[in-house]
């Protein structure tokens, strides 16, 4: 079987710790025998498939009626990490890099080797501690947007109680579609689930 051709994609991704920004301005990453490449600000860097510890896949959304956004976060090194998004560089939803995305996550696992698969932590959703935060979170946010507009529609009907129990609804909704889309698991690398894909 001969060896795979390598692979650019054109997706964006962070280099480090996500935090907070209105754009992303890295984008494209390579795969081939020797792993994954990309240029960041900081330097053009090959991730040798050996040195990969773990490869996590989750999924959220930006607004409660959009498709997905995937996120895929491969820890290397130390303490290092490398974070790939489907979206666009606002983060949005957008159905070419979508595509681009998918095709590298199916891509990416066919290349890594047999003898790194057994070592390499291939993690689905959330974090078990980030998933008791969204957890709490999303009973908090049940009783303020769900149980409250309820009584509200109870206590006083009227068009304006409707509309903010709508949308409080939406609220409710999108927060649901995030925490049952990413309860945490381990997957087989031979088989991506579809929950774990935009």
């Amino acid at each position: 079987m001969e060896p795979a051709q390598p692979a650019e994609y054109p997706l964006y991704f962070v280099d480090g710790d996500t935090g907070m920004s209105w754009s992303i301005d890295t984008r494209s990453v390579r795969l081939d025998a020797a792993g994954v490449t990309f240029t960041s600000e900081r330097e053009t860097r090959t991730i040798a498939f050996r040195e990969i510890r773990s490869i996590r896949l989750q999924t959220t959304f930006v607004r409660g009626d959009d498709i997905p956004i995937g996120i895929c976060t491969v820890r290397f090194g130390n303490y290092r990490k490398l974070t790939i998004f489907s979206g666009d560089s606002h983060g949005r939803a957008d159905a070419d890099q979508r595509q681009h995305y998918i095709d590298f996550i199916r891509d990416f696992h066919r290349r890594i080797p047999m003898h790194d698969r057994n070592r390499i932590g291939f993690n689905g959703g959330l974090s078990e501690t980030r998933y008791m935060i969204v957890s709490t979170a999303m009973l908090a946010g049940a009783l303020l947007f769900g149980a409250l507009p309820a009584f509200l529609i109870l206590w006083k009907p009227s068009f304006e109680t409707f509309g903010i129990a709508f949308t409080s609804g939406g609220f409710v909704y999108a927060g649901w579609r995030v925490w049952n889309r990413n309860r945490p698991g381990d997957y087989s690398p031979d088989h991506v689930p579809d929950d774990l894909l935009p």
